[in-house]
């Protein structure tokens, strides 16, 4: 429904305005307002001192009725109450509030038609300034006005009131009585128009312009236009008078970005390499996916895919995933902020996946799903539940929704039922043979070598494989990373050693010369070879040598040049991670399984109930086998009456804020 007919079917809204949709496109909705609904516009923020009228030629002003205050003796109830009970008062100017209610006293009390426009509302109720007895008050008066003009007659008189915000309205009053809407998301051909419009001033060939309207119109995807203005003209104006193509596009990216973080939403980078260990099952279902999205699969009325659900304990590599399976479907990643959905609720919830729908195509990545369902419902919980379901169930847009999670027995079956997520996968422990894979990747990235085909002999995995089972991902991912800083550490107390070395050699030096040879000009340095030339100087002048010949002189020399081509090889020498340092740190590391085997054991054994695996039984002979491998017969499909019980609450619970899921492989 446009804005111009909820207002005039409801009477009263809270219309919700980021500071750049009211810089720039406050006054043109107003005049929309004005012209749709025949009446006249009022404005007020707490600033006024009166309502400034709105229109196409000069503003008018409209003082405010003067309003009686809170009477005497409530205010000194409120104080002395206070005073018992020891509470303190933050303090305040007490003529905010009382400005407001003059002002909500007035726009209930009015005789003229009209729009009246009351600006920050929320902020002021929100406000810990305002005592509880003072917001009841504002929040009451809110309500008596939005009654009043929903029972004007039509005919009779034109009255209207709008809010505007930020943010959502907290308050259930207010969210049951006053409709929350946002300005709408500008359709592609729409922003195409404003485009073209836009970058109609640019000095840069058609062809390029063409191609800069095009790739800057999927960039501001999910924007209203006020919005879409105000990126524009920032990027303008912040670079230089002929911007190329890229700083342009650029520009508009990490405007987007910002406004997506402003909201709670944030675009993740693709990872540092995304090569994947093991995982052959997983891998074959991605390539299906990326089949499922290409354009021939509309063509042949293929249903887009929904989403994947990705359990597993901390460590397996669940956010590394997402940000690989993001890179290999060429989608943004857009990262939805558990906490901030959790603190603000279902209405936030619902403007959030709104505005993600907006910018498709991408993936709408849900990192800890299972903070979502406490074990103990909450009212806002629930609110928070129904949202999704009814959302996973009726989104159109092309995004693909990712969650991951550690606590299976968290997950509420409806949220399981066909048509809301397509398939249910379990991240469990790596295989031997994907142990020595996942370890691979990571030595190949810190040590050349083994891009080179250097390998360790097979005896060795063998033992290696001993001493990491049940690891995960982020703890192969640890231990080579343990290896390298001590490979580094070593390397950097080498150099050390050599350039004492070198010192002393040049002291002893110094010692053979007359005080007249200045140190400053004889000590070595990266830039200069002076001390080494000090042979020439003493042909010349042999009288500044004394205690010692030319020829000690010259086998000192000889030490030093010996000691420096040894340092410069230091320097310039890789790093290398052998076998016995990666075994013993491998030896010394407790993976989580050593830490609470019962507990990682239980979430496995759920996973079987109810998860496809994501690798194939290990028959590649590689011992010891770790016990933990998949059925040979899968799992049934998922029915909603699974995962009904909590037997695994004491699950893992601190180890899972202990071990966050890695960042560099599984």
């Amino acid at each position: 429904m446009a804005l111009n007919d909820l207002l005039l079917s409801n009477r009263s809204i809270y219309l919700s305005l980021s500071y750049q949709e009211r810089s720039i496109g406050l006054l043109e909705i107003v005049k929309d307002f004005i012209s749709y609904l025949n009446a006249p516009c009022y404005y007020f923020n707490l600033s006024q001192k009166s309502f400034t009228k709105l229109g196409k030629g000069n503003s008018e002003r409209l003082e405010i009725k003067k309003a009686p205050l809170i009477d005497d003796d409530i205010r000194s109830a409120i104080a002395t109450l206070q005073q018992d009970l020891k509470i303190p008062v933050p303090p305040r100017d007490i003529n905010e509030f009382e400005k407001i209610i003059a002002v909500l006293k007035s726009v209930y009390s009015a005789e003229d038609s009209g729009i009246y426009i009351l600006e920050n509302i929320d902020n002021l109720i929100s406000n810990p300034r305002i005592d509880v007895y003072e917001k009841e008050k504002i929040k009451t008066w809110l309500i008596n006005i939005t009654q009043k003009f929903q029972h004007t007659k039509p005919g009779e008189s034109n009255f209207f009131l709008i809010l505007l915000g930020t943010s959502e309205i907290n308050q259930w009053e207010l969210q049951n009585i006053i409709p929350q809407v946002r300005l709408p998301f500008v359709a592609p051909e729409e922003i195409s128009t404003i485009l073209k419009y836009k970058f109609n001033q640019l000095k840069l060939a058609d062809n390029a312009k063409s191609n800069l309207i095009a790739k800057a119109g999927g960039i501001l995807s999910g924007l209203t236009k006020p919005e879409i203005e105000y990126g524009i003209n920032l990027i303008s104006n912040s670079l230089e008078i002929e911007p190329s193509l890229e700083t342009y596009l650029t520009g508009l990216l990490n405007y987007k970005i910002e406004k997506l973080k402003d909201l709670g939403l944030e675009f993740l980078p693709p990872p540092e390499f995304a090569e994947v260990g093991g995982m052959d099952l997983l891998k074959l279902a991605i390539q299906d996916l990326q089949n499922e999205f290409a354009p021939q699969a509309r063509k042949d009325k293929i249903p887009l895919p929904k989403g994947w659900i990705m359990g597993g304990i901390p460590g397996v590599g669940k956010s590394f995933l997402a940000k690989c399976m993001a890179q290999k479907l060429r989608l943004p990643l857009i990262y939805v902020a558990i906490d901030k959905v959790l603190s603000k609720g279902g209405v936030y919830l619902a403007n959030l996946l709104r505005q993600i729908e907006a910018s498709s195509p991408n993936i709408c990545y849900f990192d800890e799903f299972d903070k979502l369902f406490p074990p103990e419902p909450t009212a806002q919980s629930e609110e928070i539940k129904g949202v999704l379901l009814t959302w996973l169930q009726e989104k159109k847009a092309q995004t693909f929704v990712l969650a991951t999670l550690n606590r299976l027995d968290r997950l509420p079956p409806e949220m399981c039922r066909a048509g809301r997520f397509d398939r249910l996968f379990y991240l469990g422990f790596p295989q031997p043979i994907e142990r020595i894979e996942i370890t691979k990747l990571h030595l190949k990235y810190y040590d050349d070598r083994f891009a080179e085909n250097f390998d360790f002999e097979e005896n060795e995995w063998r033992l290696f494989l001993n001493e990491t089972v049940k690891f995960t991902g982020a703890e192969l991912a640890n231990v080579v990373q343990k290896t390298i800083r001590h490979k580094y550490r070593r390397k950097i107390e080498s150099q050390k050693t050599s350039l004492l070395k070198i010192e002393a050699q040049e002291r002893k030096i110094l010692a053979l010369f007359d005080e007249s040879i200045g140190e400053e000009s004889l000590l070595w340095n990266n830039e200069t070879e002076d001390i080494l030339n000090i042979g020439e100087k003493v042909k010349c002048n042999p009288e500044i040598l004394i205690g010692a010949t030319e020829a000690e002189l010259e086998n000192l020399l000889q030490e030093i040049k010996n000691l420096r081509e040894e340092y410069k090889e230091q320097l310039e020498t890789k790093l290398e991670i052998d076998f016995e340092t990666l075994f013993q740190f491998a030896h010394d590391e407790k993976s989580l399984f050593e830490r609470n085997p019962e507990g990682v054991l239980a979430i496995e054994n759920r996973a079987r109930e109810i998860c496809e695996p994501v690798s194939s039984k290990d028959t590649s002979g590689w011992i010891p086998d770790d016990y933990t491998f998949w059925p040979d017969k899968p799992p049934e499909p998922i029915q909603e009456e699974i995962i009904n019980d909590n037997q695994t609450d004491s699950v893992i619970e601190t180890e899972v804020e202990e071990l966050e899921d890695s960042d560099y492989g599984f």
